[in-house]
Parts: structure tokens; sequence; C-alpha cells
């Protein structure tokens, strides 16, 4: 999947880093990240997110969905995988 979106959303207390792709509603997908390389090793973000229209904005802003929040580390990638 396409992310074609993404920013770090300051509104908060803590910062959170927003990732958005165009999706199909009904369609299942799995965020995996990787705070080292843009090759990996990747990890899973808890839950699956279950698309409900054809866009989907995805926060992460750190745990349970991440193992820590996105600003604690110098570089966090993220990929988006569609469920079978």
């Amino acid at each position: 999947v396409v992310i074609d979106r993404a920013f770090a959303d300051f509104r908060f207390t803590l910062a959170r880093f927003v990732i958005e792709w165009t999706s199909v509603p009904g369609t299942v997908y799995t965020v995996i990240y990787s705070d080292s390389s843009p090759t990996g090793p990747w990890s899973v973000a808890i839950p699956s997110v279950n698309a409900s229209a054809n866009r989907v904005q995805w926060y992460d802003d750190g745990p349970p969905k991440t193992i820590s929040v996105p600003l604690s580390v110098t570089n966090r990638f993220y990929r988006v995988i569609t469920n079978p």
C-alpha cells in the first residue's frame, strides 16, 4: 500500500506521527514499522486497521500500538500491508 501522506501532529501533549493511505472499505490493513532502517527489521503495530472508508488516517502515539512514543527515537519508518 502506498502511504501518500505523513506528518507529525504536535497538537497534543505528546507529538504523534500520522500516516494516511487510500483504502478499500472492508479491507484489513496492518501497519509495520522500523526504528532502525527503511529495510527493517520490522515490528507489527497492534491492532490491524479495518477500513471503513476510502481513506485511512493512522496515528502512532506510542504504546500500545507501537513499542515507544515515535519522537523518542531518531527514525521511524512505516509500511502498510493488506491482509489476505
